[in-house]
């Protein structure tokens, strides 16, 4: 009998077809081959700016700004498509009454950024001006999820098509990369620099692809905002082996290869803004398992997928998380009721496909770290597996493990044991940190269920002995323990963590989402929007992630390009501001679109963005009337 998914968050597609919502007018994904994401009124601000009627410009004018101008397009376009926190809604950022209001956004983004006039952005800057914007503007309902080409990970342009078709917004980097040697017949490459842009459109069939994206330093210097306008680049797969010391040959995205200049761009870093979901699986009739998607908000960044059903042999999902980098699922399937025999498998919440990971058939619990390794147990030992199945560690220094999890901020594994009355710390190779163990005056028995905090880095953890939530503060010799019990939360079971401190258990059957209050208790939020949803007591809330690493992406190489030494890239293509159905055609059924939307506030038929579908509407789309080019 086969587990069915359903996947019910409006902020992904399932894709099989194109979909139409709000701005995004394609949004098809089928393979690292096939797919095309198209999204329509993404602002395009300008970098490069001077002083305009006495207000002060950007600092260096903006020659190296393209990080926080690339930036706050996505917070823009989401102000205008549902998360109204960061600015007005229904706004019209092409107007140039805003230049001013802009520039100053802008300062103040890149001062968050801690932007420099001559060095630009550097990774940490870009990871910590999101985190803290999104922490400062919005309630709660967005995430952000940054990564960067590593040992663990690969940046290419079908990820990137991926994350927007799965519903985030997308600003991404390319790398300017010159060639100094070769390895095994392979070029080797340098980088150095980077610039940085927002995605609007990704498409490929077969060896036909190509981007589209905002570049802010397109433009000549300003005074005034100009017109927006995407670029359109080739995009090809590009096997290369990078400096200073060579290792395994990486297949990535080049974008308009060969360049005039001898220099390779590469596609090896992308930021993405989205709503959050929660993930989790119930058992219904027959015990076939079905694991959710729980929407946040109607009206996001894209459309709900269909239902995903897991291939057989599927008897119950034991264990689930969603992947470091929020585009896959990572179950652990019961595939024998008499043995209890297990399989881990990765499923893309896109497309629907499992496979499955290594060789692992008695994992009970597991955990999945920022840089996408998964870290399980088998009731003896902790593995270290990779993101792609292969077994990197395994080690048996903890007895009866119960459950596990992970700190992002010091990657650490933490190993809650109930037979033990412990809670051990290991490091990502899991050699042992410290062990703490819980008083014998604290009720522990049955299962449990423990999470790292990212608001404020305490490990909170709870078991069926009782009704009380704990929290260990401290990773040094001595950490305190503290507990707390929340009215209405009897038995809980699982217990998960949000960007902002907000904690998720599971009451008979229904998610709770945990606030504290004005006074400082705990107290059930009846207003998220994950209140008593259907839920087991193995779930994952979507939070930030990121596998920065400052050793390697602080780094010099990593400096933005100033503008002056950008080589023009690309063909410049106007928005298609008519084409309201996304067929690359402004005709009769976009005027019937519109007029059905007369006098409304419809995101998809108000081209001029000033909050109502009128007769300046009617002219822009008359005024794009024929064939997109």
């Amino acid at each position: 009998m086969g587990s069915k998914i359903h996947v019910l968050a409006s902020v992904a597609v399932s894709g099989l077809a194109a979909v139409s919502h709000a701005d995004i007018v394609k949004s098809v994904y089928l393979n690292a081959q096939t797919y095309h994401y198209k999204v329509y009124h993404m602002p395009d601000f300008d970098q490069k700016r001077q002083v305009a009627s006495g207000v002060p410009g950007l600092p260096g004018s903006g020659a190296m700004y393209c990080v926080p101008t690339s930036t706050y397009n996505l917070f823009c376009y989401a102000a205008n498509h549902g998360f109204p926190f960061f600015e007005d809604a229904n706004v019209n950022w092409q107007s140039p009454s805003l230049y001013n209001y802009v520039t100053g956004r802008l300062i103040d983004l890149g001062g968050a950024m801690s932007c420099d006039a001559q060095d630009g952005t550097n990774g940490a800057g870009w990871v910590n001006g999101i985190d803290s914007w999104i922490e400062d503007y919005n309630a709660g309902l967005l995430c952000h999820t940054h990564y960067w080409n590593t040992s663990d990970y690969t940046v290419r342009a079908d990820r990137v098509a991926k994350k927007a078709a799965s519903g985030s917004i997308v600003a991404f980097a390319y790398g300017r990369y010159s060639i100094i040697g070769d390895f095994g017949g392979f070029p080797l490459l340098m980088r150095t620099g980077g610039h940085a842009v927002t995605l609007t459109e990704a498409f490929r069939v077969g060896s036909l692809a190509y981007l589209r994206y905002r570049d802010p330093a397109d433009d000549v210097y300003n005074s005034t905002q100009s017109t927006f306008v995407s670029k359109e680049v080739s995009s090809t797969d590009f096997t290369f082996a990078t400096a200073p010391f060579p290792g395994a040959l990486r297949t990535v995205t080049a974008i308009d290869y060969p360049s005039s200049d001898g220099n390779v761009r590469l596609i090896d870093e992308f930021a993405c803004i989205r709503p959050i979901y929660f993930m989790s699986f119930l058992n219904t009739g027959g015990g076939t398992p079905t694991w959710k998607l729980k929407s946040v908000i109607a009206g996001t960044f894209g459309a709900a997928p269909a239902e995903i059903t897991l291939a057989s042999p599927a008897f119950g999902i034991a264990d689930l998380a969603i992947d470091a980098d929020g585009d896959d699922a990572v179950v652990l399937v019961n595939v024998a009721a008499a043995t209890g025999a297990t399989q881990l498998r990765r499923v893309d919440t896109v497309t629907g496909e499992s496979t499955p990971l290594g060789g692992f058939n008695t994992l009970k619990r597991f955990a999945v770290g920022r840089t996408g390794r998964i870290y399980a147990h088998d009731g003896d030992k902790i593995y270290c597996i990779l993101p792609d199945g292969a077994l990197d560690a395994a080690v048996s220094n903890v007895n009866a493990p119960t459950a596990m999890a992970y700190d992002d901020e010091n990657d650490d594994v933490l190993i809650l044991s109930v037979a033990q009355r412990r809670i051990t710390r290991l490091d990502k190779t899991l050699a042992q940190i410290s062990t703490f163990t819980v008083p014998p005056g604290v009720p522990m028995s049955g299962d449990g269920s423990v999470i790292v905090n990212p608001f404020d880095g305490a490990v909170y953890f709870l078991t069926d002995g009782s009704n009380t939530i704990f929290r260990l503060l401290g990773t040094g010799a001595n950490p305190v323990l503290t507990s707390f019990t929340v009215p209405g939360v009897t038995s809980p079971k699982g217990i998960g963590a949000g960007d902002r401190g907000e904690l998720y258990v599971t009451v008979g059957g229904l998610a709770k989402c945990l606030r504290k209050n004005r006074a400082g208790a705990w107290e059930i939020d009846t207003t998220s929007p994950f209140h008593n949803v259907a839920a087991a007591p193995r779930f994952s809330p979507l939070r930030s992630r990121t596998n920065f690493d400052p050793a390697i992406h602080n780094g010099p190489e990593w400096k933005n390009i100033p503008v002056d030494e950008l080589l023009p890239i690309g063909v410049p293509v106007a928005d298609c501001v008519g084409d309201l159905d996304g067929d690359s055609d402004t005709d009769g059924a976009d005027i019937a679109r519109l007029l059905g939307n007369w006098g409304s506030s419809d995101l998809n038929s108000d081209i001029t963005g000033d909050g109502i579908v009128d007769g300046a509407d009617l002219a822009a789309l008359l005024g794009s009337w024929g064939p997109c080019e």
